[in-house]
């Protein structure tokens, strides 16, 4: 997480994680004055946002200030910002983050919020961090291909490496519309987000893909993360078309409709590594790992819990070599659970 100190010396505000940049800070309604008890300071893009007492008063003004390469820092207060169009970066080595960032899986302090059709965050840069940020999406009809945060939306055949993206909550819940996915790394195979990283992030109720790992975005991987499906509504949890990827050490809970999973593998010879996941195929047609035509794998380590015993692993037509699959997996029914260890199907149901 970005860590943000005062420099005495300078009389500036420095993160750790970048030090050679600016921090600017951004917050809604007033904010104490420093030295100055019981009053306070109206957020203004008229204030220069070096100081928690002047703060922006919107995160695309903040944006604005940075300078690309540089290490600068976008930085909330705490409260909630509402926005009606997305919120672009495009600047390298840029970090957004709340300026009281908080641990894997936690609930932020800050809010962004939007019932407008629009990718809520939009980056199109390298070395891009977004860090302990709740994104309430609250659209009732969504553009298909939109996703609450998009990254690479370019369509420059340009590829963007190393975006981060950690400890943020994403809250779909007040969706109405099934075509939104949670977050999407890249658009196709000249527009990838190379080594990717999401890590800590908790993602409820997702309207299609919790997290989308697209075409071109090689080398992404998906660490300790929650992703939850209440209302039988996301399709997959992790759906995967990149080549040599990871997903390690989640908790997925995924409901959808038939032929939906918490993780799905489905790029030819992706070489797909998932290792140490709980896995919970709630849905009767859903499974916990689903593997398209030609798409291999190796698998080890997660705890699988399904209706039926062909909702684990389920290959959908067969075993591709070298995919190899060991699991730890539990069938419920309508009787009390079968304890079943490694057992991959094709086509199974």
């Amino acid at each position: 997480m970005a860590n943000l100190i005062f420099n005495p010396t300078s009389g500036m505000w420095v993160n750790l994680d970048k030090p050679g940049g600016r921090v600017y800070f951004v917050g809604g309604g007033s904010v104490a004055a420093k030295g100055r008890t019981g009053s306070g300071l109206s957020a203004s893009n008229d204030n220069d946002g070096l100081t928690p007492e002047r703060p922006l008063s919107t995160i695309q003004s903040a944006i604005g200030d940075c300078t690309a390469g540089r290490g600068d820092t976008v930085a909330l207060l705490p409260g909630s910002i509402a926005i009606t169009a997305a919120i672009t970066i495009g600047k390298d080595d840029m970090t957004l983050t709340a300026a009281q960032p908080v641990g894997a899986r936690q609930y932020p302090n800050v809010t962004i919020s939007t019932a407008t059709d629009v990718s809520m965050l939009e980056i199109n840069a390298n070395n891009v961090t977004v860090d302990s940020i709740r994104f309430d999406d609250n659209v009732t009809a969504a553009t298909a291909g939109t996703a609450t945060i998009d990254v690479n939306t370019s369509d420059t055949g340009e590829d963007f490496s190393g975006v981060r993206i950690l400890n943020c909550w994403i809250d779909q819940a007040g969706m109405t519309d099934s075509d939104r996915d949670g977050i999407t790394l890249g658009t196709d195979a000249s527009d990838g987000a190379l080594a990717a990283l999401v890590e800590g992030c908790t993602i409820i109720e997702a309207g299609r893909n919790a997290i989308l790992i697209n075409v071109g975005s090689e080398h992404s991987t998906v660490r300790n993360c929650k992703i939850y499906d209440v209302a039988d509504v996301t399709l997959n949890g992790v759906k995967v078309l990149a080549t040599s990827c990871t997903i390690e050490y989640c908790d997925m809970l995924t409901s959808g409709a038939d032929g939906s999973g918490c993780i799905y593998n489905g790029v030819a010879a992706a070489r797909m590594v998932a290792n140490n996941n709980n896995l919970a195929a709630w849905g009767a047609d859903t499974a916990c790992i689903i593997v398209a035509n030609t798409a291999t794998q190796r698998t080890h380590n997660n705890h699988m819990t399904a209706t039926a015993a062909g909702n684990f692993v389920n290959y959908i037509t067969d075993n591709t070599t070298p995919s190899a699959d060991t699991g730890f997996e539990n069938v419920f029914a309508a009787t009390s659970g079968i304890t079943v260890f490694s057992n991959s199907t094709d086509d199974g149901s």
